[in-house]
Parts: C-alpha cells; sequence; structure tokens
C-alpha cells in the first residue's frame, strides 16, 4: 500500500481537534528533539496546511533528503505516531484504557474511513488491501458490524469492477454476518434481562421469563461460533443458578466465564474480568465462605487503582468479611493502614466508614466504653455521609451504652439517649429497610423496661422470630450491621446487663 497516500487521507479526515491531539502527542513524545520526530511533525503539520501539494512537494517543504533518509522508515513511524495520538484522543480518562478490543475498534474505524476515500478515488487495490486487513482484525475480535462494514465495502468494490460472481458471495456472507449479529444482539438483551429480573424485589415472578431467555440463548449458542454469545449463555446460566440458590453452582459457570474472558481475544478485558470475580465473590459470601470470598475480593481490588471508588468499596468488603471471620489482627492493622490513606481522610463518607470499623473493632474486642467515647461525638447524622453508615454508628453506640449501664451510668445514659435521637432523626429523613424498623422498635421495648433483659425476651420474642425465619427482615452480609441485634439479644439475655465477652461476640459477628 501507497503509505504516503495512507497517511495524507487520515490527516486530512481529521478533525481539527484530532490534529491538536497528534501535535500534542508528538510534543509528548522523550525523543522529541531527535530529527526523526521533528520531521514527522512538520511533515504533518504541511499535509495539513497544503492538502493541494503533492508528496516531492511536502517533502521539500520539511527539507526531506530522499537521497540520504530511509522514506520507508520515514513514513512508517509517522504512521505509527498518529495512530497512537488518534487511540489516546479517543480513549483519553477511561477505565480500563487501552484494551486490545477497544485499540482495534478505533484502529478500524479510520481505516474504514480511509478505505471508503480510496474507493471513491477509484484506487481499488489500495482499499481491497486494507478491507482484508480490516474483516481479519475485526473477525478475530467479533466486532461483527465493523466485519459487516467492510464487506458492504467489498460489494461497493465489485460493483466498481462490474463482478457479479464476486457481488454474490459477498452478498451472502452478509446474510450470514447479519444472522450473527441479531443472535448476538439476543443473547446480549436476554443476559441484560435476567440481570434486571434478578435484581429485583420478587425475582421468582420472573422465573418463566429467565427460562425462555436461557432456552432461545442456547438455540442461538448452537448455530454461532462467537465467544460473545458463548460469554452471555454462560453469564445467562450462572445468574439462574445464582436465583435458584445453587451458589456452588453458579460459582463453577463463573469460573469457566472467567476463563474465556481471559482467554479469548474478544472478551479480554480487566473490567469484564473484575465483573465476573464480584459475582464469583458475592456467590461465596452467600454460601458464607468468608475466608474464600476476601481472597477473590482481594485479587478483584488488584485491577483497581487505590484512588478509585471500586478498590474503595472492594476495600470496604474485605473489613466487612475479616470481622465475619473474627480476623482482628488484620483489622487493627488495616485500620492503622487506612487511617492514614488520603481517600478516607479527603472524603466525609470515607471517614465515616473508617470510624463505623474502627467503633466496631473497639466493641468487639470487649471495650464497650471505649468503643462509646470514640463514637459519641461522631454519630450525628449529617448530609454527606451515607445514612446506613449512620446507622450503624448509631446502632453500636447504642448497644455499648447499655452494655455499660451498670458500670458508667452517666457515660451509658448520654450515649443511649444520643443514639436514640439520631436514630429517630435518620429514621424521619430517610426510607428505612424493615429489618432497621423492627430493630428500633426492639430497642424502645427494651427501654421501656429498663433494659431488663429477662423481663423483655417475652415480649420482643416474636419480633426476635421474624429477625431470624423471615427474609424481609433477616440480616444480610456487609449491611451496616456488624454486630447482629438478635445475636447480642440473647446474648444479654443469658448474662445479664454486663459488657459482652469477646467469644460471644465473635460468634455473634461470624455467624451468618
Amino acid at each position: 500500500m501507497d503509505r504516503y497516500k495512507e497517511i495524507r487521507e487520515i490527516i486530512i479526515t481529521s478533525s481539527k481537534s484530532e490534529l491538536n491531539s497528534i501535535e500534542a502527542h508528538i510534543a509528548s513524545m522523550p525523543t522529541v528533539n531527535t530529527s526523526q520526530v521533528l520531521k514527522s511533525n512538520d511533515f504533518i503539520k504541511a499535509i495539513s496546511e497544503f492538502p493541494e501539494k503533492s508528496e516531492v512537494e511536502i517533502l521539500k517543504t520539511i527539507g526531506f533528503e530522499t537521497k540520504t533518509d530511509n522514506l520507508s522508515v520515514f513514513y512508517r513511524a509517522t504512521r505509527n505516531l498518529i495512530h497512537e495520538a488518534l487511540l489516546l484522543d479517543i480513549n483519553l480518562d477511561k477505565q480500563f484504557e487501552y484494551s486490545n478490543s477497544f485499540r482495534n475498534k478505533a484502529t478500524g474505524r479510520k481505516k474504514l474511513i480511509l478505505a471508503e476515500i480510496f474507493l471513491k478515488k477509484g484506487l481499488l487495490e489500495n482499499a481491497n488491501f486494507l478491507l482484508d486487513e480490516i474483516i481479519s482484525r475485526s473477525t478475530k475480535y467479533e466486532e461483527i458490524d465493523q466485519v459487516i462494514e467492510g464487506y458492504e465495502l467489498l460489494k461497493l468494490k465489485s460493483v466498481l469492477n462490474a463482478d457479479v460472481k464476486e457481488y454474490d458471495q459477498y452478498d451472502q456472507k452478509l446474510i450470514d454476518l447479519e444472522e450473527q449479529r441479531t443472535g448476538l444482539h439476543k443473547a446480549r438483551k436476554h443476559y441484560q434481562n435476567v440481570s434486571l429480573h434478578t435484581g429485583l424485589p420478587l425475582p421468582k415472578a420472573f422465573k418463566a421469563a429467565i427460562e425462555n431467555g436461557l432456552k432461545e440463548v442456547k438455540d442461538i449458542s448452537k448455530k454461532s461460533d462467537l465467544y460473545s454469545v458463548t460469554y452471555f449463555l454462560w453469564l445467562i446460566e450462572g445468574e439462574s443458578l445464582k436465583l435458584k440458590k445453587d451458589y456452588s453452582g453458579a460459582v463453577k459457570k463463573y469460573r469457566d466465564v472467567l476463563e474465556i474472558v481471559r482467554s479469548k481475544a474478544p472478551l479480554q478485558s480487566s473490567e469484564r474480568e473484575a465483573q465476573i470475580l464480584l459475582k464469583i465473590a458475592q456467590c461465596e459470601v452467600l454460601i458464607e465462605n468468608y475466608k474464600k470470598a476476601k481472597e477473590i475480593f482481594s485479587e478483584t481490588a488488584n485491577l483497581f487503582k487505590k484512588s478509585d471508588y471500586e478498590h474503595y468499596l472492594i476495600s470496604s468488603k474485605i473489613m466487612f468479611l475479616d470481622f465475619y471471620n473474627g480476623n482482628y489482627s488484620e483489622i487493627k492493622s488495616l485500620l492503622d493502614l487506612r487511617s492514614r490513606s488520603r481517600y478516607i481522610t479527603s472524603l466525609p463518607y470515607a471517614t465515616a466508614q473508617y470510624e463505623f470499623f474502627n467503633g466496631a473493632f473497639l466493641y468487639l474486642n470487649d471495650k464497650p466504653l471505649t468503643a462509646a467515647k470514640f463514637l459519641f461525638s461522631k454519630a450525628n447524622p449529617t448530609a454527606s455521609i451515607p445514612f446506613e453508615t449512620q446507622l450503624g454508628i448509631n446502632f453500636l453506640l447504642l448497644i455499648s451504652g447499655i452494655d455499660i449501664l451498670s458500670t458508667h451510668p452517666k457515660i451509658a445514659d448520654k450515649s443511649i439517649k444520643e443514639a436514640f435521637k439520631n436514630l429517630e432523626e435518620i429514621k424521619a429523613d430517610h426510607s428505612l429497610g424493615k429489618r432497621d424498623k423492627l430493630l428500633i422498635r426492639i430497642f424502645k421495648k427494651l427501654k421501656a423496661r429498663n433494659y431488663d433483659f429477662e423481663v423483655t425476651l417475652p415480649v420482643i420474642a416474636e419480633n426476635l422470630q421474624e429477625l431470624k425465619r423471615d427474609s424481609d427482615y433477616k440480616w444480610t452480609p456487609f449491611s451496616h450491621e456488624v454486630v447482629r441485634i438478635e445475636e447480642w439479644i440473647n446474648a444479654k439475655n443469658q448474662k445479664s446487663v454486663k459488657p459482652t465477652k469477646k467469644k460471644t461476640t465473635r460468634k455473634i459477628v461470624a455467624k451468618a
């Protein structure tokens, strides 16, 4: 292919913004002062400013010595600089940048434009060479839309050549590709439907729709060799197993998905890998295999920068899991580390989450007095902190106060009053879940009976059963309730109003 013409056509079809990006990219090169890079920059500017000039005139303008300089190497280097700059211009500031799929899609788009220009100018051989390259790469990465565009342009070439046989071949190929594209679209749509249904409050109502979707995608996969179709099929199967509460089966299926995401070119993406790992980790949590879940969350966290919000969320989940596993030494070291993090100290919601974890750590290490003193000044609800975190802090403040009633009555009374006041304020300003509303009612019944657990237990017995057996009231992992209240009440009833022992509180936390 004529590299000069390729470079010229890309430059004259690029926008002003793209040309600025090319110039900025070249200026940022570590070898910018070398004659090679400087000449490439001058070459691009000359074509942009004088598109009507011939190749020889352009080369003379930039002082290129054709006798001593290697023209082929110069063109290849210049073209690579342009492609890199345009990719950066499109992909700047995107999460998981520079994936193979993205690079090929961006490059393919530019080459399709160039191939169309070649065809319009009658440069059929150049167009054919370029289209073969586009189709080959787009097929490998399953960019079906670009493959179809490539064959549409090849059809145009056969029209220009008056080649009826070739035209019919491309036409049949396009029919097959359209069927492939329709199948892929349906598979993606069914997966999106399943994802929506499983996230709704009553997913069982959509069971038939999910099964029908799964059946259709299975039929599509039998006729398609696209890895993307297999990817969506296995995801749907995983979600279906999860809906049936076969979490171990779902983990196996998601592991299959993870394998093709890591090994097959069309699917390779850090973002996809992270999404699948999070699905596996969530299933391990539902199995109550918290140790394994922590390992997977830790693996997922490595796919994000420490400054990313996603990394913060995953790190928070890891800390919850440490509580459930009773890993108090790890919690302490992590708390100390997080307290020095710029993310924690600069964002109010992250600071509050750290304070909540620190309060839980103090309480569960048999230090309710220290926990109450620490949490008291941090329990007041504010708009910049999620109300769930505020609920968690105030529940901890309340049980800490109740635990120290017999030993430090003044601090206890102050803590309990502050917690009740804050809980009522949160309840008035936000829509609380059924469990949280019921917990507040239980605490009010305790208060009305002067925190006499032996007297209160018969009154709240039915409430405790609801917390245990009713799905609307059951405790869920990663909630703001690190110390499960029903377990705490049972322990308090057995031990009267004394600070909860470490051994007991660990059982409260770890039990799911």
